[in-house]
């Protein structure tokens, strides 16, 4: 089940992302996956993320990707779209990837949130959290993104957050936070029809496109 949080900053998005992911303990209550406590998940493998600052790890292309035990490299690259990127480097996924390498090749940022990307497909996690994972995408980059992200996280529980709201018509169902709290809730269609924060969301966006 793939879920969507949008809004505006400072409600708290990022922070339940770390929550869910293990990385911050709750104040109360609790977090499970596959009937593990969020940290346990994590440490057994069980989570895998993509932030927006996504750490750039030195080291080959292959590298970056296979880090943290998981599954074949070349599916990862080319379920993240980098098939392109990968063809283009003099070694291919063995090239170095920064200037600070002899032969070292700089990739640009929303090259190196696919490699983010890539590195959670490749650990075949059963849970998965994307935290504005498109923010260094361009348009036509972004749209390919989602066109592939139902089959990219086929058989798992994907949780999307994201303040642009061109994914919002694929997903299973669409929570809207505001001030650390679920205000909305339900497909999207659903929420347009209630007339809420998400359709004056949608509707901001939406006007700068026709």
């Amino acid at each position: 089940m793939q879920r969507l949080r949008p809004r505006p900053n400072c409600t708290g998005k990022s922070t339940l992302a770390r929550v869910l992911l293990g990385l911050y303990t709750p104040d109360g209550g609790s977090v499970t996956v596959g009937g593990l406590a969020a940290l346990e998940a994590r440490r057994r493998g069980l989570c895998a993320a993509v932030f927006q600052d996504a750490v750039r790890y030195p080291g080959s292309l292959r590298e970056a990707v296979a880090m943290g035990g998981g599954g074949n490299v070349d599916e990862a690259l080319l379920a993240a779209g980098l098939e392109g990127v990968v063809a283009g480097l003099p070694r291919g996924a063995e090239t170095p990837l920064g200037r600070e390498f002899t032969g070292g090749v700089e990739l640009s940022g929303g090259q190196w949130q696919r490699v983010a990307l890539a590195r959670a497909l490749y650990r075949r996690a059963p849970f998965v959290v994307l935290d504005e994972q498109a923010a260094a995408l361009n348009p036509l980059a972004e749209a390919e993104m989602y066109r592939r992200f139902r089959e990219l996280v086929a058989g798992r529980t994907a949780v999307m957050i994201t303040h642009r709201l061109g994914a919002t018509r694929f997903v299973d169902r669409i929570l809207v936070l505001e001030g650390g709290r679920i205000t909305e809730e339900g497909s999207h269609n659903e929420l347009l029809a209630r007339g809420g924060t998400y359709t004056a969301l949608y509707a901001a966006q939406a006007g700068w496109y026709r």
